[in-house]
């Protein structure tokens, strides 16, 4: 029908490799960063590959993050490992994945405030 492809797990897998090693079971795909094959540092490449990964891992038909009942059980086994971090490490972190949430609803609730509110005016006004 002319679709354009979806991403194959083989293609990315390959495509990533210099920064993260991907293993994928049973729909479960487990992503592992590193540099060199040891620990992972820090720099610009991983993460721009980093936010490329993460939207051909969206993309791919064939990942399934489990099965529902098997979803909140797992999400307590990761927050168990995380918890097992000391309190500074799980207080950086969190604040790193919580940035890009904040600049979003800085930088976007004023806009999408606005158009909400222009949409239900010219509702009221096209009546």
């Amino acid at each position: 029908m002319g679709f354009v492809s979806r991403p194959r797990f083989e293609d990315y897998r390959e495509k990533y490799a210099t920064h993260f090693k991907l293993e994928r079971r049973n729909g479960i795909l487990q992503v592992q960063m590193h540099t060199k094959g040891g620990p992972v540092m820090y720099g610009l490449p991983i993460h721009n590959a980093w936010s490329q990964l993460w939207l051909d891992i969206g993309n791919d038909p064939d990942n399934e993050v489990l099965p529902l009942d098997r979803l909140l059980p797992r999400a307590w086994e990761i927050a168990e490992k995380i918890m097992q971090k000391p309190r500074t490490i799980r207080r950086l972190t969190s604040a790193v994945l919580r940035r890009q949430w904040k600049r979003r609803l800085v930088e976007d609730l004023g806009f999408h405030i606005a158009h909400e509110l222009l949409g239900m005016h010219l509702k009221e006004v096209s009546r």
